[in-house]
């Protein structure tokens, strides 16, 4: 069942990234903000935590996801301020 719970977790953070780019990119926001993305981890990790994860597992999963979607944001946000 933990897996599952991970699995549908890191799914439905990707699914939400293009509204998330569009968000930051209408607000001028920067993509990479590393105080939050460490809250982003830390709340992760408590939350892995209930469902019996040691914060390494947490963390081995979800820090290539931020940087995936990190990249996926930035690319997004080029292409609308590029009008493409």
């Amino acid at each position: 069942m933990q897996g599952v719970g991970l699995a549908d977790s890191i799914a439905a953070r990707l699914l939400i990234c293009r509204e998330v780019a569009w968000s930051k990119f209408l607000s001028h926001a920067r993509v990479r903000d590393p105080a939050r993305e460490a809250k982003v981890l830390t709340d992760l990790k408590t939350e892995g935590a209930a469902l019996g994860l040691a914060a390494q597992e947490v963390s081995c999963f979800f820090k290539p996801q931020i940087v995936a979607s990190c990249r996926y944001q930035e690319e997004l946000m080029a292409g609308w301020a590029s009008g493409t």
